[in-house]
């Protein structure tokens, strides 16, 4: 044996003493803690010491990087006699910074997207120099194949955009899907997923190429219609854009992940979910993006589900021919629910509402939930809900800020028709520009108003600081 082999023959075994060392100290610290009275569900549970320890530690790691990119932003936008954010800049500031091939940036038009090579981490970059939450690189094994049965206990799951349009392209009948291989197979009948369970996997950005397995594949075909078939990103971003999801009428759950950046700008009913089912119930997921009809509905969320829990939408919802909404067209119960996006019907004889624009079933709850964003209607428009028909809209418990405006009855909370107002508040402006009411709560008729209160202007030719108009009362 000679020197070297020796000295590394030594190196191994002083290795493996650490390593033996750092195993029985571990060990011991866990019997110390039993002893002390902590047992190993609280050391190795999902909120247990370890657990928590290992959360800690990726809190930090998110932390580091985050800190990373904003120091490097800063100085690329300090190299730029324009003060920009040139994408090369940006990559050899991080190279300085991380060292080589440790990250990636991507030029995402008006943002760039920063990736975490090892961590599979990523930070979109706005034109400002603002740093966005963190985000994962998607890790999908099957891209446009939905693992799982459909059951509550082994859901569909859909982890990459390529899922997502296959998940579309089964509800409306049309267009490809992949097989085990790899190829692509045409869909020739709907799926409604009755009664069947699916869930996100994660945050999707449409923008993001890191949000897809391929970003540049070609194989699903001409998806928005304008006659070139583009690469999948350049599909999804362009001419009509994503085809919503179409008569779902199972379980949704996004697990509090986000749908960003989606276009959709087409004729017909334009939303996440279309069509004339009703899903059984949609819960903890988030929109960003731009929506638009030209000549129907748009929504963020869904047209039709009888239960909307914990959703939110953030993106612009536009309609030149039919009503428009937040979060949805009809629902029984919406609870735990929020809009920030600027919601905007132009045609005449049309609704607007912040989450809704109104309730279907023999009582529609509004529970717990709050709109900050513009809200433009030429009907019936309130920050909450529009109102219409049905004459027992229970709202509890929500808020408005958002500036809201319409012809007919306009309203901080509701537009029209309520059963019964409690608990609310709008500090948002309300103009009624038609000859009718607008109301700080109501615009008109509602039989209960109790506990609320308007700190918004009201203008119009009849108006009230809590109610336009008011209906028979109880």
């Amino acid at each position: 044996m000679n020197k070297k082999e020796k000295y590394r023959e030594e190196d191994n075994k002083i290795e493996n003493q650490k390593g033996i060392t750092l195993l029985v100290l571990v060990i011991m610290i866990i019997v110390l803690l039993i002893l002390a009275g902590i047992t190993i569900g609280a050391i190795t549970g999902d909120n247990g010491i370890i657990g928590n320890a290992g959360q800690a530690k990726e809190e930090s790691e998110i932390a580091n990087e985050r800190e990373i990119v904003n120091t490097a932003t800063v100085q690329a936008m300090g190299n730029n006699k324009y003060g920009n954010i040139e994408q090369n800049e940006l990559q050899e500031q991080l190279n300085k910074i991380t060292g080589d091939g440790k990250t990636e940036v991507n030029d995402l038009d008006d943002e760039f997207e920063v990736a975490f090579i090892e961590s599979k981490r990523y930070y979109i970059v706005d034109k400002d120099g603002n740093v966005g939450d963190v985000q994962q690189i998607v890790d999908d094994e099957s891209p446009g194949i939905l693992t799982g049965s459909g059951t509550k206990e082994n859901p569909y799951v859909i982890r990459s955009i390529e899922d997502l349009v296959v998940f579309s392209n089964m509800t409306n009948g049309a267009g490809m899907k992949l097989k085990e291989d790899g190829t692509t197979e045409e869909i020739l009948e709907e799926d409604s997923f009755t009664g069947k369970y699916v869930i996100l996997d994660t945050t999707l950005n449409f923008k993001s190429k890191l949000s897809y397995v391929d970003s540049k594949r070609k194989d699903f075909g001409d998806i928005n219609k304008n006659g070139v078939v583009e690469e999948l990103r350049e599909e999804l971003m362009n001419s009509i854009g994503f085809t919503p999801i179409n008569n779902f009428s199972g379980y949704f759950n996004g697990n509090n992940y986000e749908i960003q950046n989606i276009y959709i700008n087409r004729d017909t009913e334009a939303g996440l979910f279309v069509g004339t089912n009703y899903i059984e119930k949609i819960e903890n997921i988030g929109m960003t993006g731009n929506i638009t009809s030209m000549q129907s509905n748009a929504v963020g969320i869904c047209t039709y589900s009888n239960i909307i829990e914990n959703c939110w939408n953030k993106a612009n919802i536009t309609s030149e021919g039919g009503n428009v909404a937040g979060i949805c067209r009809f629902s029984t119960s919406i609870k735990n629910c929020y809009n920030t996006g600027d919601v905007i019907t132009t045609r005449t004889q049309n609704r607007a509402g912040g989450i809704c624009y109104d309730l279907s079933g023999t009582v529609g709850t509004i529970e717990n939930c709050y709109n900050k964003g513009d809200i433009t209607g030429t009907l019936y428009t309130g920050g909450i809900a529009a109102g219409g028909v049905n004459k027992t809209t229970i709202v509890i418990n929500c808020y408005n800020e958002g500036d809201i405006s319409g012809i007919s009855s306009v309203g901080g909370i509701l537009g029209i028709n309520g059963e019964n107002i409690e608990n609310c508040y709008n500090l948002g402006n309300v103009k009624a520009s038609g000859n009718s009411y607008g109301g700080g709560i109501v615009g008109s008729n509602s039989k209960i108003v109790n506990h609320c209160y308007n700190k918004g202007n009201i203008s119009g030719n009849y108006v009230g600081g809590i109610e336009g108009s008011m209906g028979a009362r109880k």
